[in-house]
This record gives structure tokens, sequence and C-alpha cells, in this order.
């Protein structure tokens, strides 16, 4: 019988589950009874019987059990009809829709199990509850833990499009459902222990306890996802490369006045869109009218007000993009905002997406992709508000398809709202006429905020000019009245009357023959100010400043425009007097505005733009600005700027730091990043037959600058150009649009990152005052955290730490992650290549239902080891893993003689170390029992066991007496040597926990376990290494080499990453040399450390180094990567190559009667002593390369003496130097860049030379 008193606990939480329903569903679930349940479980299996499809609906059956229970005993309390069926009502409404989805109904099964199982058995404790009130509360819980999994689960399967979603979002779930299994769990031990009948007081204490817990967990999971989803949002974001859309935001944010289109919100037209009365709202207006204002507004208002399940996105149509974006077009740029912008607010639609590309590869390169994945990603929204602004600013031949596509997706997706605003015009007019619309150009409350804002700039104006009041008001009212709805007429017009000099002049101004009657005439009023009525030279200065805001790619810092003026590119020189003193307001009047919230227009960090896309069209119009002129001038000064000789190869630090101190490097972000585009530009613009001396001087130019900067294998067709319009076409064929493509034809973005290290080091404490001063204004702060990849937005800039900077760089030279999230290399790292992450996954994660034989390398069974006449029966049964045949030859006499003999073809061979290694436990404890010693031959059992990853015999062997830190000779591996070395993760752990010495260097040459790791490259293992208490990450080994020494010479770039990244490792140890002697292994370890710091140690060695690895065979593609490692040593401009011949002193030539003496040594060479000595051997090891070496260092010193030619081709008969084609194109290559280098200087006479080392 239930009791009167209706416990609080059931209607909170039923009052709360209602909550978050629609009132219809509620209201379904309210009628809903077990019955109800059944007979739609019975639909489902006469449905899918048929189908094949049946998925065992009866396991549905303990849960039903387990809350009829419930109801039982909630009964003791209360009438739980009117509860229990909030339990039945979602479990139909679930069932329904996963029926449709078999995998969703799996999961959905499974899940009531487990409830089934942590709350099963309730009725037993009616009697308990009965005699015991205070288990209420117990109850109480149970109901909300109950409802609570409904509520995430009805969230899953309620979205639109819920299929797509379901693998993604039921992950999620997971992580939320797994809190609430742990409370009924503990829920249930509270009724099982004897606290069943302790006070009310204990009881509360215990379920706070477990609810405490379970928040707890909830919070862990919902952090670790949301760094997850943090992680995989960065990296689609760089495939994605979404146009800067936030950014046009703030800037448009940042100039609104704080209560300006608060109107809107109060309109009935507005209102009937937001609430779905209408799903298309048009915002229409004048040029300059405020809709970019406006839709800032609104957009703010929607992201404040944003309530869950609802998303808002939103785009700022403009002119041009900055950044490689102005080469895709306005469509594209939109949908790639978009889907970042849906991914961004939904982890679900993030994980969903990057599974649909598998991996985390996605292939975001046409706009039919992109526009498949927003409309996907769009249909996955109960209501998405996407607010477009500047229509008519998208590109011509777009607007019309980006319409027409917008208005189809609405008419297919109900809870899709679309705002868009912009000019009217034909296409507009068209498609949008039949459209809900507010024309600004009308609406009396935008009119109304016009006067508002003139009454507040006309009181400034007053105050200014210290007027009678009545003068605010007659300014206000001309201005609001001729504005006729556009806000940019009224703030040019008042900026206008605010720089007048006097109140006389103001008076003139505002006359009526004088005053501007609409914005034409306002920008001439401007006009006629800063080109008629200044001095000549601040309207050339005026003149001049605008072109390069309005010719530039990107919007320019005010100290770049400085920098424009005062460097000197032909001579390499600044020239500070050149700097301009009046701020850049001043010069130009309204013509020009700042992104700076504090507008004192002369900050040197200040972003320059212009008021208005308006008045770019006046300032062209009226050849104010020359556009053509301009993009000449401007790609001309790219070309000179970067050969400059402070830019050349070979310029010495001390000249980068006196350049740099000057400001002279102020523009190498502008002109590295956008070279390129004013090129194109030119191209497009330029007429050979016009402008025949333009063009000749811009394909000069650009020769110098290909044949500096470029690969000549790539430009080759570029530099064989012999015109202009020769190089136009080939540059358009050849060279790729996109600056990631472009740039690996070029070494420009090594040369650059070489220069900013350099500048880096630059001690600006120790400047005068002046010179800091000097380095601000031009160059800016000294420590700004800048992308080194010219194609990315953040290669100005902007990334806030040097820990940033890292990671954002890695994730554009690494930018392929695998999915398993837990895997430290290929998650947490990524790979360079999709192929390495092929390569990964192929590897390292094998399906699950793969055995562990296959994860692990088998024991190598070569034919030196299988078949050996030592090899005994017990010796081939303990490989085989036959252990009857092991207990059957143990039972005759003799046997156990064998179990310490060695059976192969070395000490490491025993019955019991061929059955470690196989993996086979029982046989191993089988031979000890019978008396096989553990530590036998050295203890190569468990070194075997080690080396071939057996876990479980590693375990077995040590805790029965194996020595985990025993050798086999006193220079031999341990067995955390063996595993570290094959990267055995969890065989090390073993080892380390069981005393191995992680410090150990017993192994040949003194390395230690990290030394071998490192040179192999196995991150877990390195990583486990470094995270151990009393590890020494920095030791020599017996040849002076660290491990992070070890791993760049074998070129493992990832381990060089991790060991830097931890901190704990001494980096500047000579890493690049070493890395110079893996090629062809180690390019990327070679381009990594010259993108990490290391471009200092590039020397002439490195570059001998890197030679040595060619040999007598040359394979092709060895040779290629010796030029292009070759080529990045050389794009850092640290090589000088003063004397060539000193250069032979590192290999050992240090005379003329030396050289003449290794010449007579090649010729007479005899193949019958190649093979009978070592010493012999590396002798002919060093000479088999001499040919090749020699010709690169006599070539140019032969070169420059013309007279002396035959003498060198002499001296090539005379050595035998008798070489391929293919070798002889490299060495003309080679000399090629020796040549090109400014800073070469090759001597006639030869010095003595003694030693080895750099050259002066």
């Amino acid at each position: 019988m239930a009791q009167s008193q209706q416990p609080d606990g059931f209607t909170r939480a039923l009052t709360k589950f209602k909550k978050g329903l629609d009132p219809s569903l509620a209201q379904q679930f309210s009628i809903c009874t077990l019955e109800d349940v059944r007979v739609l479980a019975d639909t489902i299996q006469h449905e899918q019987g048929p189908q094949g499809k049946l998925r065992h609906l009866q396991r549905l059956e303990p849960f039903i059990e387990a809350m009829t229970q419930l109801g039982t005993v909630i009964e003791v309390f209360t009438n739980a009809c009117d509860f229990i069926c909030f339990i039945w009502g979602p479990v139909k409404f679930l069932l329904g829709l996963a029926k449709t989805h078999l995998d969703s109904l799996n999961k959905l099964l499974e899940a009531y199990g487990k409830i089934a199982s942590s709350i099963s058995g309730l009725g037993r404790y009616k009697e308990a509850f009965q005699s015991h009130p205070p288990l209420a509360k117990v109850l109480e819980d149970y109901y909300s833990d109950i409802l609570n999994f409904n509520e995430r689960a009805i969230e899953v399967f309620r979205r639109p499009n819920w299929k797509m979603l379901f693998d993604a979002a039921w992950k999620r779930f997971d992580s939320k459902f797994g809190p609430i299994l742990q409370s009924l769990d503990s829920r249930r031990a509270l009724l099982e222990s004897e606290k069943a009948s302790a006070s009310l007081f204990e009881i509360h204490h215990a379920l706070d306890e477990i609810k405490e817990n379970g928040k707890e967990q909830a919070r862990i999971n919902t952090l670790l996802e949301d760094m997850k989803h943090e992680q995989r949002k960065e990296l689609i974001k760089k495939r994605l490369n979404p146009p800067n859309y936030l950014r046009d935001h703030q800037q448009i944010l940042q100039k609104r006045a704080a209560s300006s289109g608060q109107w809107i919100f109060a309109s009935p037209v507005y209102r009937a869109w937001h609430t779905s009365g209408s799903r298309v709202l048009y915002v229409h207006g004048k040029p300059g009218g405020g809709k970019s204002t406006l839709m800032s507004t609104v957009i703010e208002k929607l992201l404040d007000s944003k309530p869950a399940g609802v998303a808002v996105a939103f785009f700022y149509f403009r002119h041009s993009q900055d950044n490689e974006n102005t080469s895709r077009g306005s469509f594209d740029n939109l949908l790639r905002a978009l889907l970042y912008q849906l991914i961004d607010q939904d982890p679900d639609l993030t994980d969903s997406i990057t599974n649909m590309s598998g991996n985390d590869r996605l292939r975001l390169d046409s706009t039919n992709v992109l526009q498949d994945l927003v409309c996907k990603a769009v249909r996955t929204h109960m209501t998405l508000y996407l607010v477009l602004d500047g229509l008519d600013e998208c590109q011509s031949d777009e607007e019309r398809n980006i319409i027409e596509w917008l208005l189809g997706l609405v008419q297919s997706v109900l809870g899709l709202r679309v705002m868009l605003a912009g000019q009217r015009d034909n296409v507009t007019d068209r498609l949008l006429s039949s459209q809900p619309s507010i024309s600004l150009d009308t609406a009396t409350e935008h009119h109304h905020d016009i006067t508002e804002y003139c009454q507040k700039v006309a009181e400034e104006i007053r105050i200014d000019f210290n007027a009678e009041p009545s003068l605010k008001n007659t300014i206000a009212k001309l201005v609001s009245d001729g504005a006729k709805g556009m806000f940019l007429y009224a703030k040019v017009v008042l900026q206008h009357l605010l720089a007048q000099p006097s109140v006389e002049h103001l008076e003139k101004e505002l006359k009526p023959e004088v005053f501007p009657d609409n914005l034409e005439g306002a920008y001439k009023k401007v006009d006629e100010r800063v080109f008629e009525k200044s001095a000549r030279v601040r309207r050339a200065i005026a003149s001049e400043i605008l072109s390069y805001v309005i010719g530039c790619k990107r919007t320019l810092f005010w100290r770049e425009i400085q920098a424009f003026f005062c460097i000197n590119a032909p001579e390499g020189e600044v020239v500070y007097k050149k700097y301009i003193i009046v701020n850049y307001k001043e010069l130009c009047s309204s013509f020009l505005d700042s992104n700076a919230a504090n507008k004192n227009y002369n900050g040197p960090e200040d972003e320059i733009v212009l008021v208005h896309e308006t008045a770019r069209e006046f300032l062209i119009r009226h050849n104010r600005v020359n556009i053509h002129e301009q993009q000449l001038k401007l790609s001309a000064f790219c070309f000179k700027y970067l050969t400059s000789p402070p830019f050349s190869l070979g310029v010495s630090e001390e000249d980068v730091l006196l350049h740099a101190k000057k400001g002279y490097y102020a523009l190498q972000d502008y002109t590295v990043q956008y070279w390129f585009d004013h090129l194109l530009d030119c191209v497009k613009s330029l007429d050979p037959m016009s402008g025949g001396n333009k063009c000749q001087e811009i394909f000069n130019l650009a020769l110098v600058f290909l044949k500096s900067y470029g690969d000549r294998e790539k430009v080759k067709e570029l530099l064989q150009a012999e015109t202009y319009i020769d190089l136009a076409g080939t540059i358009i064929k050849n060279l790729p649009t996109h600056g990631r493509e472009r740039n690996s034809y070029l070494s420009i973005d090594i040369r650059t990152e070489s220069l900013r290290q350099k500048i880096a080091q630059l001690d600006f404490e120790a400047f005068t005052v002046e010179e800091q001063r000097v380095f601000v204004n031009l160059h800016g702060p000294k420590t700004s955290y800048k992308c080194s990849k010219p194609w990315c937005d953040f290669f100005k800039g902007d990334l806030m730490s040097q820990a940033n900077r890292q990671k954002h760089i890695d994730q554009h030279e690494f930018p392929y992650r695998c999915a398993y999230k837990d895997c430290v290399v290929g998650f947490k790292l990524g790979f360079s290549t999709e192929d390495d992450l092929q390569r990964h996954n192929g590897e390292w994660h094998a399906q699950e239902h793969e055995d562990d034989a296959n994860t692990f390398p088998k024991l190598d069974l070569s034919s030196s080891f299988s078949g050996n006449s030592n090899e005994t029966n017990l010796a081939e049964a303990c490989k085989r893993g036959d252990i009857e045949r092991v207990k059957q030859l143990l039972e005759f006499d003799g046997t156990e003689k064998e179990l310490d003999k060695p059976c192969g073809p070395s000490e490491s061979f025993y019955p019991l170390s061929l059955a470690a290694g196989m993996g086979h436990k029982e046989i191993c404890a089988l031979l000890i029992s019978h008396g096989a010693s553990i530590n036998i031959g050295a203890g190569a059992s468990l070194q075997q066991a080690a080396e071939h990853g057996r876990l479980e015999v590693c375990e077995f062997l040590t805790s029965n007496g194996a020595d985990v830190n025993i050798s086999r000779r006193p220079n031999g591996f341990t067995p955390l040597h063996l595993a570290a070395r094959r990267g055995h993760l969890e065989v090390c752990k073993l080892l380390m926990q069981r005393g191995a010495n992680i410090n150990s260097k017993k192994a040949r040459g003194g390395i230690t376990p990290l030394h071998t790791a490192a040179e192999k490259g196995n991150i877990d293992i390195i990583t486990l290494l470094l995270h151990q208490d009393g590890i020494e990450t920095n030791t020599k080994s017996y040849r002076e080499k660290t491990p992070a020494q070890m791993a760049a010479a074998a070129g493992r770039t990832q381990a060089l990453r991790l060991m830097k990244s931890s901190g704990k490792v001494d980096m500047n140890v000579g890493l690049l040399r070493l890395a110079c002697s893996g090629v062809p292994d180690s390019l990327d370890t070679i381009k990594y450390l010259l993108n990490n710091d290391h471009v200092d140690e590039v020397d002439e060695t490195c570059v001998w180094t890197v030679l040595k690895t060619v040999s007598t065979k040359r394979p092709k593609y060895i040779m290629a990567k010796v030029g292009l490692a070759v080529d990045m040593l050389f794009s850092t401009g640290n090589l000088v190559f003063g004397d060539v011949i000193s250069l032979a002193s590192e290999l050992g030539y240090e005379s003329e009667k030396q050289l003449k003496e290794h010449k007579l040594a090649l010729l007479t060479w005899s193949l019958e002593r190649m093979y009978t000595s070592l010493i012999e051997n590396q002798k002919r090891w060093t000479e088999k390369r001499t040919p090749f070496l020699i010709l690169i260092m006599e070539y140019p010193k032969w070169r420059i003496k013309g007279s002396a030619w035959s003498k060198f081709l002499d001296l090539k008969k005379e050595v035998g130097m008798e070489i391929d084609p293919e070798l002889a194109k490299n060495v003309d290559k080679f000399v090629e860049r020796i040549e090109d280098n400014r800073s070469t200087t090759i001597i006639d006479d030869e010095p003595e030379v003694k030693g080895k080392g750099r050259s002066a």
C-alpha cells in the first residue's frame, strides 16, 4: 500500500527530466505501459525475422524485470504508475528509432543489459524498504540515474540525421554512461552491506559520497572528451584551412557602438525569422549603410543567447581574402568557414567527419566534397542560424550559385534559418525578392541610430572647437539628413569636419553650396583636402600610403608601411631619415582607419585599413591610385628586396644582426609570403606589347630570384625562359598556386627560418634607446612567435608562446595522425606523409581479433640456426613448442645432461633459451623443473625472451631467479637493451619493475638502453625511459655519442622531437652534422633540425659529410636526395666557401704531394688486396668516393683560371675519373651552387693546409 507522503526525490528527478523533453514527447511517455513495450518488441521481432536481421530482443528481458521490481519497491513510498511510465516511455521511443539501424539497436540492448546487471534483485529488499523509510533515498537516486540514462540516450537518437552521427555520438555517450553504471553499482553495494539498517544521516552521507564520486568521474570523462575534441578539431582545421572569419567579426565589433543595431531584435520581421515563422531574411541597403555592423550585432546576440542544441555560423564575404584564400572562390571559402564552425560546436560531428574520411585523412580539395560535407553537417542540427554578410562582395559569378544553394538547403532542412545581407543587384532582386526583407534605406530605427551617432560626434566637434551649443544641432541635423540610411556617409563627413583647422573653416564647410549631399561628394571633400589643399610632399606620401594599403595582399601594420619608405632594396640599406613622423590619419584623412582599439593613428602595430571598399573604388576611379603600376612596383620590390645583399647566401651572422638592428628585415614576412601573388598580378595585367621595358625588368628580376631560391631541377623550365612571355606562360603552367606545394620548388622557407633564428639572438637590452626605437618602429617586437610556413595565416605571428609555435608547426610538418588516440607516435606526434601513416597502422594497429603472436616479431630461424648439426632432438622440440615430445625426451636417461649444453651456432642457444625466445612458457617451466640453469649462457634465456617480446616468459623467468642485468659478455647487451632495441614496451616495463638498470652501459660501445631506443626510433620506449627517476639522458657512449646524437645519426626525427619536448635532453650537441651522415634516410631529420634552432651548426663539414654517401653504384634516388640535402644546407646561408683547397683537409688531402699519392693509390689498387684486411677495405670504401669529391673540390679552382682548363682535363684523365653522365650532371649542379654563393672566393695559389675545420 503506497504511503500518503510522496518523497520529493522522485518528483524532483521527474520534473528535471520533463524539463528537457518536448511537451508532446512528455505527454506520449506519460501514458506508456510495459505492455506497450512488449508489443513493440514483438513487432520488431516479426519485422526483422523474415529479413534475417533478428537481434535477440530477449536481451531486454532482464532490464524489464529489473524495472518491474523497481516499480514494486517504489510502491512502498508512492504511486509507482506516475513514475514508472517515464521509464517505459523512453524505452519504447528508443527501440522504435533504433530498430531501423541494427548497430544502434545492438548497442542500446547492451546498455540496458548493463543497467539490469547493476540493479537486479531489488524485489528482495522490499521488506527492508518498508521497515527502514530512510532507504527511500536509495530508490530516488536509482530512479534519477535511470532517467538520466534515458535523457542522454534520447539526445543521441533525437538529433536530425542521427544515424550519420551514431558511432561518434555513442562513443561520447559511453563516457557519460560509465559514471551512471558506477553509481548504480555503488548503491547496490550499499544495499547489500550492513548499512541497510543505518540511520537517515548515515544513508544520506553514503549516497552523497556515491553521487560526488559519480560527478567527479563524469567531470573527468567530460574533460578528456573535450581535450580529444580540441585535438581532432585542430587537425581538421589544418587540412580545412578556413578563412579567418573570426578576425573579420572581431574587427567589425571593435568599431561598433554598444547600442548600435539593437532595434532589429524588436522588428516583427526579425522575430518571425528567429522563431521559424520564416526561414530566410534578406537585409539590404546602400553601400556603407551599416549592414556589416548590423550583422555583427545579430551574430553576437545569437552566440550569446544560444541554447543547447542550437548552432550558429556566420561569414563575411570580402572582395579579397588574405593569404592563399585569394586563390579560392567565395563559395569555397564560405563552405570551409561553415564546416569548421559546425565542427567547432559539435564534438560528435567532428568525430563523424574524421571517421568518414578514415583515420583523419580529410581530402578537402574540391568544392563538391566541401558542399557535401556541409550539407550533411547542416542536417544534423535541430536549429541552425546562418548569417552571411556582403553578398554583393563575393565574386560575381558565384553570387547566384551561393544563393540558389542556400535556398535549396533551406527547403530540405527544416531547422535551418538563413539571414543574408548585401547591396541589391540584379541577382538578389531576382532570387530574393519573394523573401521577407528589411531595408536599411527605409528603416526608421536604423535612421535613429545614425542620428544618435551624429549627435555624439557633433558634440565632440563642438567641444574641440569650443563652439556654441547650436553648432552641435546644426551639424547633427545636416549630417543625419544627408546620410539617407548610410552610416559610412556620416562617418566620413563628420571626420572631415573634425579635421578642419578653425571654426571659420568649419562653418564654411557647413554652407549648403559646400556641404556634400551624398557619399561621392563626401569622398570628394576628403580627396580635396588630401590631394589638393596639401603640400606636394604630403600629397605624394599620402598617395604612396594609399597605394600600399590598396595594392598589398593583406592588412599592413603601420611599421610595415614605414619600412616600404625606409628600405632601399637595391643597396640593401635602411634610410631611417625617411621615417614619416606625421600620423597616417592626418595624411590620408577619412580614407583610412585602424583596427587598433586605441586610435592614436601612429602606433607601429596599428593595422591600417580603408574606411570602406567604396573608398578603394573612388581612389582608383579618380586615378589617385594606379593599381597596375602599384602591382608592378610591389612585384619588383619583392624580387629586389629578397635578392639584396642582406638576404644573400653566405651572409655572415654578424652582418645579419647588423641589418636586423637597423630594421632591414621588417618586410621579410610580407615579401616571402606574397612575392608570387604580386608576380601573378603582373603576369595578368602587363601587356608585353605596350609595356616592354617593364616586362623586361620583371623578367630579369624574376630570373635572379628563381636562380637564388629555386630548386634547379624543379624550376629548370623557368630558368630556360628567354623572354617575358615565355616566363609568364611557364609560371602559370609549372608553379603551383597553393603555397604549400609551390614552396617545395624553393628553399625560401628554410632561408627565412635561418634568418629568423639569427635575429632572435639579438640582445635587445644592449641596444641604445635610439636603436630600440628604430627596431620597434620598423621591425616590431623582437619576440614574436611565428609559423615557419609562408602559406600559413600565422606566418606573421600571433602564436602567443614558443610551445604553441612548436605545436602549430608540428601540425604542418606531421599532419597525418592515426585514429588511436592513445598512440604516442601516431596520434600525438603524427607523420609527414600519408604513406608513413598507413605503414604505421599496418605495423602497430592490427585488427583486434589478431592474436599476440602477430603483434611481435617472430624469432628469426635462419639457415644458420635452424637445422644446425649441433641441435638435438630436445632443441627441436623446444623450438617447435612440442611439450609432449619434450616430456618424452626428458624421461630418457642422459637427456637432462643436454639441458645446459649449447645447441646452436653460439652460446646463446640452449633448449631453455630456444623455448623462451619462441614464447613457450610451459616448456620453460618444465625444463627448469628438470634442472635447467635459468642463467645459463650469460642469461641467454631472458635475453631471448626480452628480445622477441615474450612478456609471459619474461615474467616467469624473472620470478624464478633470472638476472635482469646479466649480459653475455663484458660488452654485451642486457635484456633491457634488447627489449628497448626491438621496441617491446611491456617487457621493458616489467624488467624495470624487476630492477633492471636503466643506465647500464654494458652493451657494446658503452651505450645505454636509451641509446638503443633512440637509434631505432622506438618512441614508446623513449617515452617510458624519459619518465623514469634517475634516467641519465645525456650520457655518452664510448664513441662520445649521446642518445640524441644517435637518433640524429639514424635519421629518427620523431625521437628527436620527443626528446626535445621532454625538456630533459641536451639538444645542443652537434646533431645536424650527425644527421647529415645519414643521408638519404635522414632528409626529414635535417629539415626538422634546420627548422628548430640548429641552423648555426651548418658548415662545410656538413656538406662533405652528405657527399660522402655517394658510392660507385650511385642509384638515382640516392643522388637526388644527396642533392636535396645539399640544397637545404646551402639554403641556410651559413656556408662560406672561402678556400676550396682547404676543404680537402676534411678528406685528408693536405698537400699536392698527398693528393698525388691518393691518385696513385686509386690507379694501382688490386682486387686481391681488397679482401685481405679491414684496413684495406676501409681505404677502398673511402676511395670509391674520391673521384666525385676531388672533382667537386678541384673544379672551381681550375674554373677560375681559364688558361688552366686543359690542365684540369689532364688531371681528370690522369686520375682516371671516368664518371657516368648522371654523376657528371650532379657535379655540375653542385658546382653551380658554389658559384652562385656570392661570398665564395677561390684563390689561385694553393696554401699549405694543416688540420681540419671550417675555412676562414
